[in-house]
C-alpha cells in the first residue's frame, strides 16, 4: 500500500509572525512523516503507515523573513508560483496589520480550490485571514486578548462568528485555534484525523503530549464581560449551542464559561449519554429516551426547536402544531393516500432520532445526533463534505441537505428534512405502488451511490432502511402528483472516504460486530481479508432486491442477481446497473410497468384503477377563466 502524500504549505507573513505559531503545528504535523517516524525504531509493518508530508514556504517574495524569535525564514516559493497544495497553515502576525502584498487573492483562490482541504489559522491569523471575507458567517477562534482589544476598539469584523469559549474549532475546511499554545492542540487534532492512529499515538508518546480537547478552554474567562462592555456577538459553543446554517441568524450574545454554568445548560451533560454506542441503546419509545432528550429540551428551544412527544407507540406530533405541507409539493386533498408526508407518529430506529417541529416556519425535521464521546466525526465530515456547496446542488446528489448543526460540548445534532418511507416500504404490495415507480426509484439509488463512489465515499450499510423517499406515488391506485418522488441515502456513520491520491482503496475491517449486526453479510467480509467497500456496497443494495422483489422481467432479475455475486469483481458497478436500468427504462413503454411486482402481487391482489376520469364543463363556461 502506498503511503498517503501531503503537500503541505506554511506562510511566512512579511514583515514578522509568531514563531511558535509556526515552529509548534509544524513540527508536531511533520514528526509522523515518514522521514521523523523512521527514528523512533519501529517495526516496518508501522512505519509503513506514517505519510510523506512535502513542505512548501510561501510569501510575497523570497525576500527571508524574521519571526518574532529564531532565525530568519527563507520562502521556498511565492504567492504567484506556489504549487498545489493540500494544506495550508498560517501563523500569527499583527492582528491589525493589513495583510501583505498578494496575500488575499492567494487565500482566497486556494479556498475556492476544491483541491484544497483545509486552511490551518493559529492565534491571530484568523484576524488577518477575515479581511478576505473567506471567514464570513463561519465559526472561527482567535487569540482572545485580541478580540477583546479589537472589540473595545470597535475593529473586530462582526460578519465573523467569533468563538470565544474553545481552543479550537473545525468549520468546514477552516481549521482554527485561539493562543498560541492552542496551534499545537489543532495539530494534534489534524494528526488524529488524517494520521493512521498507531502513528499518532507513537508521536504523542515520543513527544510526552496529551492533546487537550477544544472544550473546555479554562482561558475563557478572558471574555467574561466582553458582551457587556462593548456589545460584541461572540457564538458560545458551551452555554448556547452555535448554529452552522446558511440562511438562519446567529445573533447569541457570548456567555463565558463561569456564566454558562447553570443548571440548564452544562450541568445536564453529566445525564446524557457518554458516547454514540449509548445514545443508540436507549429505545426510541422507553422512557429512558423521553428522560435523555427532555434534558435538551431548553437548548433545543432556543434554537427554535421543539420536540415531539414521546408516547409507547413512538413519537407523536403535537396536536397544537399546524398542519405543514411536507418537503415536498403535493395536493393538499389527498388525505388518505400515504403520500402525505405530515404523518402524526414517527418511528426512530434508535437513541439517536428525535422529531422536532422548527418553530419560525412550521417545518418538521429530524434531529440526529452525530458526535460524542470523540465518536462519529468521520460521518459529520463526510455528511458536511456531500451537503456543502456546491456538490448538494448536484442533481446526482442524493443527500439530504444539512439544515443546522447545533453543537453542545462534544455533541453535534444535525438537523434534516423530516421524511417518513424507506425503501423497504416501497416494496410491499400494500402501497399500490407500480412496478415503474419502483424501478425509477431503484434508478435513483444506483444514480445516488454513483455519485458517492465517484467521490471515492462508500457507505458499507447500503440498505433499503437507509434510502428514504419523499412519497408513496401509489400509481396502481391514483396520481398523488405528477412528478416522481425524490429518494435520498441516509446514515453515513459507517461511511469511509479516500483520498483522490489513494491508490488502495480497500478495507480491512467492518464497523459492526459481527454476530450483533443483524443484517445479511456479504462474503467478503467472513474471510477476514482487505475488501473493497464499493462492491460491498452493491452487494447490499441487490440482496434485498433479489430475495424481496421479483419483477418477472429476465433483464432486472439478472440485474438483482448480478448485484449479488459471490466474487466481489464480479457485481456491477453503480455507474453500470445505474446504465443498464436506465436503458430498459427507456426501451420499455410504461403500460408493460404498470403493475406490482411478482411477490407483492402474490401476497395481496391490488385494485387498479382503469377507466379514466372524465370532467364535464358547462358549455357557457370558459376554459381560460
Amino acid at each position: 500500500m502506498a503511503p498517503q502524500v501531503f503537500n503541505m504549505g506554511l506562510i511566512l507573513i512579511q514583515p514578522a509572525f509568531q514563531w511558535l505559531d509556526a515552529a509548534g503545528p509544524v513540527d508536531h504535523i511533520n514528526t509522523h512523516s515518514q522521514e521523523i517516524i523512521k527514528y523512533l525504531n519501529l517495526p516496518k509493518s508501522i512505519t509503513d503507515k506514517a505519510p510523506i508530508i512535502n513542505w512548501h514556504y510561501i510569501s510575497s517574495d523570497l525576500t527571508p523573513v524574521q519571526p518574532t524569535s529564531g532565525p530568519l525564514q527563507i520562502p521556498t516559493c511565492t504567492f504567484d508560483n506556489c504549487p498545489p497544495l493540500d494544506f495550508i497553515i498560517i501563523p500569527g502576525a499583527d492582528p491589525i496589520a493589513p495583510a501583505p502584498k498578494g496575500f488575499i487573492s492567494f487565500i482566497q483562490k486556494r479556498v475556492a480550490d476544491p483541491n484544497l482541504k483545509g486552511l490551518l489559522m493559529i492565534c491571530t491569523a484568523a484576524l488577518m485571514v477575515a479581511q478576505s471575507g473567506i471567514l464570513d458567517g463561519r465559526q472561527v477562534c482567535s487569540a482572545k486578548v485580541a478580540l477583546k482589544s479589537l472589540s473595545a476598539a470597535g475593529l473586530l469584523d462582526k460578519k465573523v462568528k467569533w468563538v470565544g469559549d474553545r481552543r479550537w474549532v473545525v468549520d468546514g475546511k477552516l481549521w482554527s485555534a485561539a493562543g498560541i499554545t492552542s496551534g499545537i492542540d489543532l495539530a494534534a487534532e489534524f494528526a488524529r484525523v488524517y494520521f493512521d492512529p498507531t502513528i499518532v499515538q507513537w508521536v504523542n508518546d515520543a513527544a510526552e503530549l496529551e492533546p487537550k480537547p477544544a472544550y473546555p478552554d479554562p482561558f475563557a474567562k478572558l471574555l467574561e464581560d466582553i458582551h457587556v462592555k462593548f456589545r460584541l456577538f461572540l457564538v458560545c459553543t458551551s452555554g448556547v449551542p452555535h448554529m452552522r446554517h446558511t440562511g438562519m441568524p446567529s445573533n447569541i450574545p457570548f456567555k463565558s464559561n463561569h456564566q454558562a454554568q447553570k443548571p440548564s445548560t452544562p450541568s445536564i451533560h453529566p445525564k446524557l449519554p457518554v458516547d454514540l454506542v449509548s445514545w443508540k441503546d436507549t429505545e426510541d419509545r422507553g422512557s429512558e429516551h423521553k428522560v435523555i432528550w427532555d434534558q435538551l429540551r431548553p437548548l433545543l428551544q432556543r434554537h427554535g426547536y421543539r420536540l415531539w412527544k414521546v408516547t409507547m407507540g413512538g413519537q407523536m406530533h403535537d396536536d397544537k402544531f399546524p398542519k405543514y405541507p411536507g418537503y415536498t409539493f403535493l395536493t393538499p386533498n389527498k388525505e388518505k393516500n400515504v403520500a402525505r408526508v405530515n404523518w402524526k407518529i414517527f418511528l426512530a430506529d434508535n437513541g439517536l432520532s428525535h422529531a422536532a417541529r422548527r418553530l419560525h416556519d412550521s417545518q418538521d425535521v429530524v434531529l440526529r445526533v452525530v458526535t460524542a464521546g470523540g465518536q462519529g466525526h468521520t460521518h459529520l465530515r463526510i455528511h458536511r463534505r456531500l451537503a456543502a456547496l456546491p456538490g448538494i446542488l448536484m442533481s446526482n446528489n442524493h443527500i439530504l441537505p444539512i439544515l443546522q448543526e447545533i453543537v453542545y460540548q462534544d455533541i453535534t445534532i444535525v438537523v434534516v428534512p423530516k421524511l417518513i418511507f424507506d425503501l423497504n416500504r416501497v416494496l410491499r404490495s400494500r402501497c399500490r405502488n407500480s412496478l415503474e415507480d419502483v424501478l425509477y426509484m431503484v434508478l435513483q439509488v444506483f444514480e445516488g451511490t454513483a455519485y458517492l463512489h465517484r467521490n471515492l465515499i462508500a457507505h458499507r450499510d447500503l440498505f433499503p432502511a437507509n434510502i428514504i423517499v419523499e412519497w408513496m406515488p401509489q400509481s396502481l391506485v391514483e396520481r398523488s402528483c405528477m412528478s416522481r418522488p425524490r429518494i435520498y441515502i441516509i446514515d453515513f456513520e459507517t461511511a469511509v472516504d479516500f483520498p483522490s491520491d489513494s491508490t488502495d482503496r480497500k478495507c480491512s475491517e467492518f464497523p459492526f460486530n459481527m454476530s450483533e449486526y443483524g443484517r445479511p453479510v456479504a462474503p467478503e467480509l467472513s474471510n477476514g481479508q482487505p475488501y473493497c467497500p464499493f462492491r460491498l456496497d452493491m452487494w447490499q443494495l441487490g440482496i434485498d432486491l433479489h430475495s424481496q422483489y421479483h419483477t418477472g422481467l429476465v433483464e432486472i432479475d439478472t440485474l438483482w442477481a448480478d448485484l449479488t455475486a459471490d466474487a466481489p469483481e464480479d457485481r456491477p458497478t453503480a455507474d453500470e446497473a445505474m446504465q443498464i436500468l436506465d436503458a430498459y427504462l427507456r426501451k420499455t413503454p410504461p403500460s408493460e410497468l404498470h403493475r406490482p411486482g411478482l411477490e407483492s402481487d402474490a401476497q395481496e391482489p391490488v385494485q387498479v384503477i382503469t377507466q379514466p376520469i372524465v370532467l364535464s364543463i358547462p358549455a357557457h363556461e370558459s376554459l381560460t377563466k
